[in-house]
């Protein structure tokens, strides 16, 4: 599963970059409490991935992968979310992951430790706010197995709460992120507009296309042809589009609790 667990159901984080009390406020008083049930990806070869979502009040209680019955908790403190729990179908821990926060309530860890049969693997970025709405992002993995360790620094550019860019100089990987006008399906579960630039990320779902740009061009777009009546999309087909090995296509389609 890696450090990247919740890939599997494209997700998402909030686009609004506000203090928790504010996201609390404006949650509260607002009439659309509109939550993310089920998502499902149906892959160009036929193959259909089901992920449902279970809540307690907004929040986040469990993630559950059809394809194996395994499942992700999330546990909170305060309207923040401190811990996810991966777990397989026979309810063995296999990774966890804890989030830490700074004083204004802004990600700066996470540390994945995971379980496997070839031995332990840790996984954890740093986040630095800077003060020129970018976000520096120092990842490192190691294996217990083979005591091998990667890392890189990552630049990710922010504006309003949403990832314009990201550079890792190093490699000379850059990402162009563009969005719609729209509600991000996750839009109103509390705690996750603080992990919009994570590892958890995925990719929003209200992207219009993602560019990326290293040794060869590969590009990402999205094509939404339903939306409910409060501009949360139903379903979209996510093409990838690589010079190297040409175009796939998967076709999401998301339930909601209205």
């Amino acid at each position: 599963m890696k450090k990247n667990i919740l890939a599997l159901f494209i997700g998402s984080l909030l686009i609004m970059s506000c203090t928790n009390d504010e996201n609390e406020a404006q949650q509260t008083s607002s009439n659309d409490k509109t939550l993310v049930t089920k998502w499902t990806q149906t892959e160009s070869n036929g193959k259909t991935y089901e992920t449902t979502y279970s809540y307690i009040g907004l929040k986040l209680d469990q993630i559950t992968y059809g394809v194996d019955s395994s499942f992700s908790k999330y546990t909170y403190t305060g309207d923040l979310i401190t811990k996810i729990e991966y777990f397989t179908k026979t309810n063995d821990l296999r990774e966890i992951t804890t989030l830490e926060y700074d004083s204004s309530n802004n990600l700066i860890k996470e540390n994945t430790t995971d379980e496997r049969y070839e031995g332990t693997y840790t996984f954890i970025s740093t986040y630095t706010h800077n003060n020129d709405n970018t976000i520096t992002e120092n990842y490192s993995d190691s294996s217990s197995s083979n005591g091998d360790i990667h890392a890189f620094e990552k630049t990710i550019y922010v504006q309003d709460g949403e990832v314009l860019k990201t550079v890792e100089s190093s490699i000379g990987y850059l990402t162009n992120f563009s969005y719609l006008p729209k509600n991000n399906p996750f839009k109103n579960i509390i705690g996750y507009n603080k992990l919009f630039f994570s590892s958890y990320l995925g990719e929003k779902g209200n992207l219009k296309i993602i560019e990326s740009k290293i040794a060869e061009d590969k590009n990402t777009t999205y094509d939404y042809t339903t939306f409910t009546s409060n501009n949360y999309p139903l379903l979209f087909v996510k093409t990838y589009d690589n010079v190297r090995l040409g175009k796939s296509s998967t076709t999401i389609e998301i339930e909601y609790s209205l």
